[in-house]
């Protein structure tokens, strides 16, 4: 295809289908080298009209889970829901007998919740954002 004309563009605003076709050649691409496709699992915490209003977005390998993201609704922070989906996402990995969980935070979000369930640092980029530490942590399962 040396005659192909591509074109590339920069989209603010992307539609989330387009953002599945990078995602998802990337992880065909990681298959050949891992021998397996990733896995998206999703947990969320629903209020009493099934609005969303916290979770956990976790992608499973065969012997690691990796917790992408973890949110709760500011008004239900602090009242042990954060712990309640990180538990829920490492019970969902042991189900699928995984020895481990990774995941990574700032300085500012919570890395005391996650000390306090057994995640220990393996590494930090300093500065990484606006002078804020990235910090990667894991636990054995």
């Amino acid at each position: 295809m040396s005659g192909t004309r591509l074109k590339l563009t920069v989209e603010t605003q992307p539609h989330p289908d387009d953002d599945a076709v990078v995602r998802d050649g990337l992880a065909s691409f990681n298959a050949v080298y891992l021998g397996e496709k990733v896995h998206h699992v999703s947990v969320f915490l629903r209020d009493e009209n099934n609005q969303i209003v916290g979770g956990a977005l976790v992608y499973v390998h065969s012997d690691s889970i990796f917790i992408d993201t973890l949110w709760v609704e500011e008004s239900r922070r602090n009242q042990g829901y954060g712990a309640k989906l990180l538990i829920a996402a490492e019970t969902e990995g042991r189900a699928r007998s995984c020895r481990y969980s990774t995941l990574d935070t700032f300085d500012f979000q919570a890395e005391g919740l996650y000390r306090k369930h057994g995640y220990e640092r393996i590494g930090v980029i300093d500065n990484c954002l606006l002078g804020h530490p990235r910090i990667f942590m894991r636990k054995p399962l």
